[in-house]
């Protein structure tokens, strides 16, 4: 597989709808196949799950981003959280973006370990989530 390096960050925004904050993540995902369970992994809010088919893990995977994002902001640990994961605040505490997945390799080997035993993967950029 080939990956190209025209990676531009991944974006995370908070905005009030209906009074309520509701939060959009563009962010990339890499979706694997390992010992019979197929895989979400987002290395930039550190969020893995898994399921035995593609459509469980991804339902699971929307299951934990929704509960950390929730915990975070009930707990006012959102800020630490993503500038604990590279981000950074770009527009008054409810924009973040961080530097990308290809430099996010280069500063976190985890990520390389984590993919090193798979033998197929496909890296999605700019997946739009929402929780």
């Amino acid at each position: 597989m080939k990956l190209k390096q025209s990676d531009t960050g991944d974006i995370l925004e908070i905005k009030i709808v209906e009074g309520k904050e509701v939060f959009e993540a563009n962010v990339t995902i890499i979706e694997f196949r390992d010992n019979g369970y197929d895989y979400f992994y987002c290395p930039s809010l550190e969020i893995i799950a898994n399921g035995k088919t593609p459509e469980s893990a991804k339902e699971s995977f929307n299951y934990i981003f929704h509960e950390t994002l929730e915990y975070c902001v009930e707990n006012g640990t959102l800020q630490t959280y993503l500038f604990q994961n590279g981000w950074a605040s770009i527009i008054s505490n409810r924009k973040y973006t961080n530097a990308g997945f290809f430099n996010l390799i280069k500063f976190k080997p985890e990520i390389s370990e984590t993919l090193a035993h798979v033998r197929d993967f496909n890296v999605h950029s700019s997946v739009l989530l929402s929780a």
